[in-house]
């Protein structure tokens, strides 16, 4: 599975959170958020990803989970998650 996912944050101060390395964040965040986005789509089946309703379960629970790691980083949210390509072989 390839997914291309899009996040809608409610505070343009959050896109410094997904950058690679920052001055405040040597490691970076984005390397964590790309690891637990994989961890959540791999735990699903390939038959759940292939109906509407189990692709906007999947973005439902990658943003709750993304709300939860990034909750200690920053006061902004998530608002939303969108898949703009979703590609099986």
């Amino acid at each position: 599975v390839q997914v291309d996912v899009v996040l809608r944050v409610s505070d343009p101060s959050m896109l410094a959170l997904f950058d690679k390395q920052s001055a405040s964040m040597p490691g970076g965040k984005q390397r964590e958020i790309i690891a637990m986005a994989i961890r959540v789509i791999g735990d699903k089946p390939l038959d759940a990803l292939l109906t509407t309703e189990g692709k906007q379960a999947l973005a439902n629970e990658l943003k709750a989970t993304l709300n939860d790691l990034l909750a200690d980083s920053t006061s902004g949210m998530i608002t939303d998650v969108y898949f703009c390509g979703f590609l099986f072989q």
